[in-house]
């Protein structure tokens, strides 16, 4: 079979800038495609939190200069090795519009309108515009060919319509993968106007005069996928759309759902570099020396009888914080702990810091975005919860299941691909809190018959959750590109 050279480009990726499971995706498929045979080179913003000292073969490549608002602006491109492999990841700088403030929150960003500092809210668009151009006009300079481009997300949508709108050249047979349908990219017409691009890649405006992004990549990508099986069908219902359901609909034939994967070299009981005591299914028995490690830093009774519930996330209301904060009384009554970190919207943090002051012999929550302590709750716990309202794909179940940690997860999106009720794990189907504690207490009545529990702890430790499979059939789809 033909080896491709794949084009990538996405707003996050591992371990060089990371806000989220997108990242761990774009840092991990590239590879995946690699070890297939294929080459590529990736496309990312010289975002402000990226160290140099990470870059391996870092070198400044050229200058570039962009129209934008009708100016010539410069941004700087730089090359490196992209992590564990020789292919290029290019780097595009540009202290005025891209190198300033986080990746998806920012007001550090010129307004190039007024010369002023950018809305909280204007910022993103601005960076993301900017950078499209930037792209665009470097692989043109640099002769750069393709066989296959693949975008992510909304901000990298404007990427994907200025190689469309290449008059002089073939098609760029492109891919989109939508990792959360529920960021669209809604972005003010005047805004939008920035990247020039002629009116039939602008559509139809939505409500106060804005322009949603990820409605145009729907529109004018080649092929498009989403995360996982059940959240391809998913987001052709009302419930689940974000509002893009009838235009998601319009292109049902081109869409596909593939399952993330996870890279095993990073999330791996046995070389994890956090865990206190690595482990593998030979080993298993080093898990509790884990747990116990986990129940003495969070100051909890240390015991291998008590079943030990963990919980690492964001704490948004994605992740079905209601529905642990609505039966937190009925948790405390159970024979168990739960050890809880993340940190997200204050409702949710003050509701687990009560938790902890109400129960401190049941609860602790660190308030914290602590990497460390996130793995030895995947290395430590024995139940992993996500009772999410909607979960495109999800990792961290599958991280959980290959630290032998059980999940508790609603039948959502990637979740109902991946856990299975009494063989990998405990699911519940509606967002019903009372539902989520039938669940949650068939895992501690599961916990007292130990041969049942290693039963479960080897299913889900044997699952493959790698990116082999997931790999062929990205190149399924790459394959398919070729052909239309």
């Amino acid at each position: 079979m033909k080896k491709l050279k794949i084009f990538f480009t996405a707003a996050e990726l591992t371990p060089l800038a990371k806000a989220g499971g997108l990242g761990d995706v774009a840092g991990s498929l590239p590879k995946a495609m690699y070890k297939l045979g294929h080459k590529f080179s990736f496309f990312l913003p010289f975002h402000e939190q990226i160290d140099k000292k990470q870059l391996k073969n870092f070198k400044h490549v050229k200058n570039i200069s962009v129209l934008f608002n009708g100016k010539n602006e410069k941004a700087e491109v730089y090359r490196c090795d992209f992590p564990n492999t020789n292919q290029p990841l290019y780097l595009f700088k540009s202290n005025k519009y891209i190198s300033r403030g986080g990746i998806y929150d920012n007001n550090k960003i010129q307004n190039p309108f007024t010369g002023k500092q950018a809305a909280q809210q204007d910022g993103i668009p601005i960076k993301y515009f900017f950078f499209s151009k930037c792209v665009r006009k470097f692989v043109e300079e640099e002769n750069l060919e393709f066989d296959v481009y693949h975008y992510n997300d909304w901000h990298t949508v404007p990427v994907m319509l200025h190689f469309i709108n290449d008059s002089e050249k073939p098609q760029h047979k492109n891919l989109l993968t939508i990792h959360n349908l529920g960021a669209r990219g809604s972005v003010p017409a005047k805004l939008y106007s920035l990247l020039g691009l002629p009116k039939k890649y602008t559509g139809p405006l939505e409500k106060k005069s804005r322009i949603i992004t990820l409605k145009l990549g729907i529109k004018f990508a080649d092929l498009i996928n989403t995360v996982s099986p059940t959240y391809a069908k998913e987001i052709l219902t009302p419930e689940y759309g974000a509002g893009l359901q009838s235009d998601l609909k319009k292109r049902k034939k081109d869409l596909y759902g593939i399952i993330n994967g996870l890279d095993l070299d990073l999330f791996n009981p046995q070389k994890d570099q956090y865990l206190k005591y690595n482990f593998n299914l030979k080993t298993i028995s080093k898990k509790k020396k884990d747990k116990a490690f986990l129940q003495k830093k969070s100051g909890l009774k240390v015991s291998e009888d008590i079943p030990v519930f963990g919980l690492v996330t964001r704490l948004a209301r994605q992740k079905g914080i209601d529905l642990i904060l609505a039966v937190l009384d009925d948790l405390a009554k159970l024979d168990a702990q739960y050890i809880f970190t993340g940190t997200g919207i204050p409702p949710y943090e003050n509701g687990f810091k009560k938790a902890m002051k109400k129960y401190p012999d049941k609860f602790y929550f660190l308030n914290d975005f602590d990497i460390p302590f996130g793995q030895w709750i995947y290395g430590g716990a024995d139940v992993f919860f996500m009772p999410s309202n909607f979960e495109p794909c999800g990792l961290g179940q599958m991280i959980a299941m290959e630290y032998g940690t059980i999940p508790v997860v609603r039948a959502t999106g990637g979740l109902a691909d991946t856990v299975k009720e009494g063989q990998t794990g405990f699911t519940f189907k509606d967002k019903d809190p009372e539902q989520f504690l039938r669940a949650t207490k068939r895992a501690v009545k599961a916990y007292q018959d130990q041969t049942k529990w290693m039963r479960l702890m080897e299913n889900g430790m044997t699952a493959d959750h790698s990116w082999t499979n997931s790999a062929r059939e990205y190149q399924k789809l790459y394959y398919k590109l070729e052909k239309l």
